[in-house]
């Protein structure tokens, strides 16, 4: 689940004396999730967190919280924040590996480059980002050190209260209210312009004060309200390191853009124009989609197949809600079960309701296979014939990397319909409306296969940020708020890294 709105955090505090009554229903509702995925090992370490197989995880950071369990992400395994002490600052003449990040040392002996990424757990598009953007700059051999800061700490408690719990609530039980938002700030710029105002006002020193705890050589945010209070605190002057913000959505990219970002990391090329309407021209650069290296490395399908004990030859549906289990996957079930001899797996993301009257509603049925999170998403898209999703969104981008048809159904209300008709025009997914559709598109989809991927080789955005940190880049103040990264730059970027 993606997080195109930033806005509702002023409206949704006026519904905040109404929404504190209602039990948090939502909370209860979250699920641990299963082991992460082994994978090639890293040139980094990780302190203080468990080594799973070969696989590294980073450690997101909190400003202030108590310690608590977190997952990384939609394919992660939780693990404890920790605390920063008050007044303790990181020293620009440490070259120690961080305590909470990755560090690949510096061969002349100087402190590594430090990037700080900011990201939060809501839904679980944000953190994948974080988590493959952090896994490409370790892999990449320069000196450099990464940091994983939790926006939603850093922005404070109300707004934590308002963009995760509220919102929560709002996506599993009135999801009206929701679409009523997001139509007010997507039609009136005004309330767009409310909405970042009470972002800036409630979160921005508490943001900034994280973030330079950090003592950061350059910022990048992948969750959209960290992005428009980092981007005012750049173009204001107050945060004077380059912001670079990823942008996974499709659609809706009025709400993941700002005239202080450097630069926006976009997943297609029609989303450039769209970003450069908000944040002035040359503001957007289309990159390879920001998903783990595994999406890109050959798979066979029988393989993949056999290690998740699944039909080695029937046709296998995939049919997933994003993060937080949205949408109506009890009707995505129903079509793919209309399909002869189709095999049906139901992601159901963090919430156990949901998995509980999924699991009900489909008891009888042997062909339909239930899971929360598995650690082997690539596996599973690459053994997939089709995959119907709800939301848009990263795992959207996962199956264009693994060439896995994609089916736009069940969306809840607010951006996700129109992320699901923009996949849709620009031919990255096709769309049903109903389940009568959905069937006809599942067969349609079964009959044509894999054709191919549809992804052309593009740079990675770690290779655009590690040529964007080079030595005469960071002694360079920014002269004004519209400077941007020179144009030769990120075209020269693949050269710098290989």
């Amino acid at each position: 689940m993606r997080r195109g709105v930033v806005g509702l955090a002023t409206v949704q505090a006026f519904f905040g004396g109404v929404i504190a009554l209602i039990p948090r229903l939502a909370s209860a509702e979250s699920s641990r999730a299963r082991g992460c995925p082994s994978g090639t090992r890293v040139a980094a370490r990780v302190a203080a967190t468990r080594r799973l197989g070969q696989r590294s995880h980073l450690r997101l950071i909190a400003g202030r919280d108590r310690p608590a369990m977190i997952r990384t992400g939609a394919r992660g395994r939780r693990f404890p924040f920790s605390r920063r002490k008050r007044g303790r600052r990181v020293g620009r003449s440490s070259t120690a590996i961080p305590r909470n990040g990755i560090s690949n040392p510096s061969p002349n002996g100087r402190r590594p480059t430090r990037i700080v990424i900011v990201t939060a757990q809501v839904g679980e598009g944000h953190a994948a980002a974080a988590r493959a953007l952090s896994a490409d700059l370790a892999q990449s051999g320069m000196p450099v050190e990464v940091v994983v800061c939790d926006a939603l700490t850093g922005l404070g408690s109300l707004l934590r209260y308002l963009l995760l719990d509220v919102y929560r609530w709002q996506l599993r039980v009135a999801p009206w209210i929701f679409g009523g938002l997001y139509r007010l700030f997507t039609r009136f710029a005004a309330a767009r312009a409310l909405g970042r105002a009470g972002l800036i006002v409630l979160g921005a020193r508490s943001l900034l004060r994280l973030v330079e705890s950090h003592d950061p050589d350059l910022v990048v945010s992948t969750y959209p309200a960290a992005t428009n209070v980092l981007g005012y605190l750049r173009r204001s002057g107050r945060l004077g390191k380059p912001v670079y913000a990823t942008i996974t959505d499709l659609a809706g990219l009025t709400f993941w853009s700002h005239p202080g970002i450097d630069l926006h990391f976009v997943m297609h090329e029609s989303c450039v124009s769209e970003v450069e309407r908000t944040a002035g021209e040359g503001s957007a650069c289309h990159v390879r989609p920001l998903v783990a290296q595994e999406f890109f490395l050959p798979r066979n399908r029988a393989d993949a197949r056999h290690a998740l004990d699944l039909p080695r030859t029937d046709p296998l549906v995939v049919v997933s809600g994003g993060g937080w289990g949205v949408g109506d996957l009890a009707g995505g079930v129903r079509a793919g079960l209309a399909i002869e001899h189709a095999t049906v797996v139901c992601l159901t993301g963090r919430s156990e309701r949901t998995h509980e009257r999924l699991r009900l509603l489909f008891a009888h049925e042997r062909r339909v296979v239930l899971w929360s999170f598995i650690d082997q998403m690539s596996d599973l898209l690459a053994a997939a014939d089709v995959l119907v999703h709800s939301t848009g969104g990263v795992t959207c981008l996962e199956a264009l990397a693994r060439d896995c048809p994609i089916i736009a159904y069940g969306a809840p209300a607010g951006h996700a319909p129109l992320v699901a008709r923009t996949m849709a025009a620009i031919g990255l997914a096709e769309a049903a409306d109903s389940e009568q559709e959905l069937v006809h598109e599942l067969r349609r989809a079964l009959e044509q296969g894999k054709n191919g991927s549809r992804l052309r080789p593009l740079p990675a955005a770690a290779e655009i940020l590690l040529s964007a940190v080079s030595p005469d880049r960071l002694s360079a103040p920014r002269a004004h708020p519209g400077d941007r990264v020179p144009a030769e730059r990120v075209s020269a970027s693949t050269a710098y890294i290989r």
